[in-house]
């Protein structure tokens, strides 16, 4: 991997991450149900899909390693994830089973539909 590479990776990195905590603010007031970690995770997968599926035409290695890797890496969190997913068990096991499940469902489902849009 070039030296440009890592540096887009790390820039898109930065700027993902940055978006993510932006989303996840919105839903701090009610933490009921971790919909926003759940709309990030979705919206990265689907994005990831239309990406790596040719939705960016005439992308170079790097802005696809800045975009994929970078951005959408930092942009999604399965950490966040598992740690909510862990968190919802101790008040409710369904609750937690449902958020699982609805994430990875809709996540694959996602990244189906980014890589179908694709050109």
């Amino acid at each position: 991997m070039s030296a440009w590479s890592v540096a887009a990776v790390a820039a898109g990195g930065a700027v993902g991450a940055l978006l993510r905590v932006a989303v996840l603010r919105l839903n701090r007031a009610s933490y009921a149900v971790p919909y926003a970690t759940l709309a990030v995770n979705v919206a990265g997968s689907f994005l990831l899909g239309w990406a790596a599926s040719g939705g960016v035409p005439n992308a170079n290695a790097i802005a696809l390693a800045g975009f994929g890797a970078g951005a959408l890496g930092g942009f999604t969190t399965y950490s966040t994830f598992a740690l909510e997913a862990a968190q919802l068990a101790r008040g409710s096991r369904t609750r937690s089973t449902v958020y699982i499940a609805a994430t990875i469902a809709s996540s694959v489902a996602a990244a189906g539909a980014g890589t179908a849009i694709a050109p």
